[in-house]
């Protein structure tokens, strides 16, 4: 049986999760339970929230501290699993627009006919209509060290290169886009979750690994769609630099079991 818990991890920005849960979840046909975790907020601001939302104030979890992406959408997990089983989970940002009613019936249907499946995402499409997922290749610390010395050579890697004209072809691929990405729940459980030493950026690739610990792999869903926002608010952090780089070092230091001396080469490099 099909039951579907979703988390919605908001960050100072009421308005665009309103919005998303009133007229983009709301279309969805698939029965489901939803948690929206409140980044940085007080227990008032979530109460507020949850009247925004047209919610229950429990479907609003109140932070104080800002969790990120992991630590958030573990805790929204957490908070599902308190209700009863699932057996999927959807992590979406409220920066999307559901192009499919029915998606999440869709993905769900495509992870049952394939049993090694851990994890599924559809096309996500920018606002530049090109497509943000998936990302086929691990990219080594090597060939980051060689786009930074040598910008030239460097080309849009992993990602298909396709406009929103072009359908590409649904496959197994190394991660898809964690913006809007349904998980097999046990497998999910298995593996730990997301791991909190990340606050942002690699938890898709880092997710990746865990699920090939446990011969479990990652699909790209071409049928379906969504259209990504992509909020100001990461974009503009004066911290996202670092912030993705720690992240970076964690997952190859910790995931892709990269020496201590490349990771030393990478981060000068880097700086």
């Amino acid at each position: 049986m099909t039951k579907i818990g979703i988390v919605v991890v908001s960050y100072k920005n009421a308005a665009m999760t309103a919005r998303y849960v009133r007229e983009e979840l709301s279309r969805l046909t698939c029965p489901h339970d939803l948690v929206v975790v409140a980044n940085a907020a007080s227990v008032e601001e979530g109460r507020a929230l949850a009247e925004a939302c047209g919610i229950a104030e429990s479907d609003v979890v109140a932070s104080a501290e800002n969790l990120g992406y992991a630590r958030g959408n573990n805790l929204g997990v957490r908070t599902l699993l308190q209700r009863g089983e699932f057996s999927h989970f959807l992590f979406t940002n409220d920066d999307i627009e559901i192009r499919d009613a029915d998606i999440l019936e869709r993905l769900a249907d495509t992870m049952q006919r394939h049993d090694d499946v851990a994890a599924i995402g559809p096309r996500i499409v920018g606002l530049d209509g090109r497509d943000q997922s998936p990302h086929d290749r691990y990219i080594s610390p090597w060939r980051l060290i060689g786009w930074r010395l040598f910008s030239f050579l460097r080309r849009r890697q992993g990602v298909a290169d396709a406009s929103a004209d072009e359908t590409p072809q649904s496959r197994y691929t190394y991660w898809v886009q964690g913006s809007f990405m349904l998980v097999d729940a046990e497998a999910f459980q298995r593996v730990g979750m997301f791991d909190e030493g990340t606050f942002l950026y690699f938890e898709e690739p880092i997710l990746a690994e865990k699920f090939r610990a446990i011969g479990r792999r990652m699909y790209f869903d071409a049928t379906c769609s969504v259209v990504h926002y992509e909020g100001s608010s990461t974009k503009s952090n004066p911290n996202r630099e670092r912030i993705e780089n720690e992240s970076r070092m964690l997952y190859f230091r910790k995931y892709r079991g990269v020496s201590a001396i490349v990771l030393r080469l990478l981060k000068i490099v880097l700086q």
